[in-house]
């Protein structure tokens, strides 16, 4: 049995089903989407996090939980990107400060290619922020920002010298200014890279005596990914810092998860420590992206910290607050509420403005004219291998209206309607080929492309979205005719010309 209950915060209502049985255990991921390099920060008794966002649009997705195991976006820090970044948005350090909520970022200057540390500002963790411009350039590279207050003086740390050659990396850290804004004083090395492996994606806690320092080492984002979590402490926060000998103290399983790191730590109201990383899971599901795992955390008789389960990466966890795991990321959109849906992701080059749906109609422009004419996308964050998703379209004229399984804007494969025509196009490296062609008479139809193992598609469509004909038997294998990689399904127009692309419905789910 369930009740339904809604929490008011920041002046935005969300609904969620809440248990009145108990469960004891969960299954990680603990989000399953592509939320790299989450962070992660309580506000009484509910949770917040952001994560890496990439060239997507909304940047910065904001998730919502009542108790650390189900997960509700709720919006994005920024809905269109800051007027001095290009692009790269890493790497998000949520915090709260005197009753503000700052968003400290990486992203790439507009005007030389390095990336610098930004900060943002709002009266609430879900928004709208405020941008504050860059706080940090150091270097070929500032990246992976996080905040500490340490009796009230407060320290922001970093990754530095990642594209130096001839140095290690090091992580920094700078006194703040008290209102968060700016940086005080001489920043200081608190961590050196001595082994040549790697270092980044660092949190900071203190217990007992000692500051903690979780930080992550190797390959983070490769096919051949091996990220795993370290641990070092001091007695100052700024150092010296002792690494653990016995380090790493969590990484992959080598039977479901490949590799796991760059995180943090929350605490519960009880002081129970919970760690949220991102892990790359093995098998096709690699290919989802990095999706968040979570992982109670300990401090040890020895004075160190360890993971409850060992430094393995372990599937299956004790709950922290015995609530029921919700699993069910089927997803339908008839556009008709306020506002466009957050999961939804555009290119942050398509489109000036989120388009907003209107009367169970959502209206796609064509891309903008300095963007590629395949980067007009709306894309959802797959939770599966296999899964398939539908949409009702009207037929397009001068441009392809329809679905995308999209790598990005120069990789995907689309399937939709063009001149009177259905049309399964293939674009790889920006060049356009069609594999499937076919008269139709026109008017609205249904679209639905099946998924199955990340990479393989078959096509479908159909008048009244009941019964359904195959588009003849054009099979696709992603990665195979284009190449490896994470793949979002969603929405495209497609093409030069000035028409509105008008999507009526919007269903994914699990096969």
């Amino acid at each position: 049995m369930n009740r339904f209950t809604s929490l008011l915060c920041g002046g935005v209502m969300w609904a969620f089903v809440l248990p009145c049985s108990s469960q004891s255990t969960f299954n990680n991921p603990v989000l399953r989407s592509d939320v790299p390099d989450p962070s992660v920060i309580r506000v009484g008794n509910y949770y917040f996090l952001s994560g890496t966002s990439g060239n997507a649009t909304p940047v910065y997705p904001v998730y919502y939980s009542p108790d650390l195991v189900n997960w509700f976006q709720t919006g994005a820090v920024f809905e269109t990107p800051p007027a001095w970044t290009s692009g790269d948005f890493w790497a998000p350090e949520l915090y709260c400060h005197n009753g503000k909520y700052y968003c400290y970022y990486t992203a790439r200057a507009k005007s030389d290619g390095i990336t610098r540390i930004g900060v943002a500002v709002a009266d609430s963790p879900e928004g709208p922020y405020t941008d504050h411009g860059p706080l940090i350039r150091w270097t070929n590279e500032a990246i992976d920002a996080f905040v500490y207050d340490d009796n009230g003086q407060l320290y922001i740390t970093w990754k530095a010298y990642g594209l130096d050659g001839g140095r290690p990396i090091e992580l920094l850290g700078c006194r703040l200014s008290s209102d968060g804004l700016y940086l005080k004083g001489k920043p200081f090395t608190m961590l050196v890279d001595t082994e040549e492996i790697g270092m980044e994606g660092q949190c900071l806690f203190k217990k007992g005596g000692y500051y903690y320092m979780l930080y992550s080492t190797r390959d983070c984002c490769s096919e051949r990914s091996d990220y795993e979590v370290y641990v070092a402490r001091a007695e100052k926060i700024t150092g010296p810092y002792e690494k653990y000998s016995d380090n790493p103290i969590l990484k992959g399983d080598s039977i479901k998860v490949q590799s796991c790191g760059h995180g943090t730590m929350t605490e519960t109201p009880d002081g129970r420590m919970f760690y949220i990383c991102h892990a790359f899971m093995k098998g096709p599901e690699f290919y989802l992206g990095r999706q968040p795992v979570m992982h109670e955390l300990v401090q040890t008789d020895d004075g160190w910290v360890r993971f409850k389960t060992g430094s393995k990466t372990k599937i299956t966890q004790d709950t922290p607050f015995g609530t029921i795991e919700v699993v069910d990321y089927s997803y339908y959109d008839a556009f008709d509420g306020i506002g466009l849906d957050p999961g939804w992701t555009g290119d942050i080059k398509s489109h000036s403005q989120r388009p907003v749906p209107s009367d169970g109609v959502l209206l796609l422009p064509p891309a903008a004219d300095d963007a590629g004419e395949y980067s007009s996308t709306l894309c959802r964050r797959p939770s599966y291998a296999d899964y398939e998703y539908r949409t009702h379209v009207s037929c397009g004229k001068d441009n392809l209206f329809g679905l995308t399984y999209m790598n990005n804007a120069d990789n995907q494969v689309v399937f939709g309607t063009e001149g009177g025509r259905l049309v399964i196009r293939l674009l790889k490296g920006g060049h356009a080929d069609n594999l499937y062609s076919s008269a139709y008479d026109g008017g609205d139809i249904w679209l639905k492309i099946c998924v199955d193992d990340v990479s393989k598609l078959r096509f479908f469509y159909s008048r009244d979205g009941r019964v359904w004909q195959q588009a003849g038997d054009v099979e696709v294998d992603v990665f195979a005719s284009l190449r490896r990689g994470h793949y979002k399904p969603g929405l495209i127009n497609a093409g030069r010309g000035a028409s509105d692309a008008a999507f009526r419905k919007f269903m994914m789910s699990r096969k």
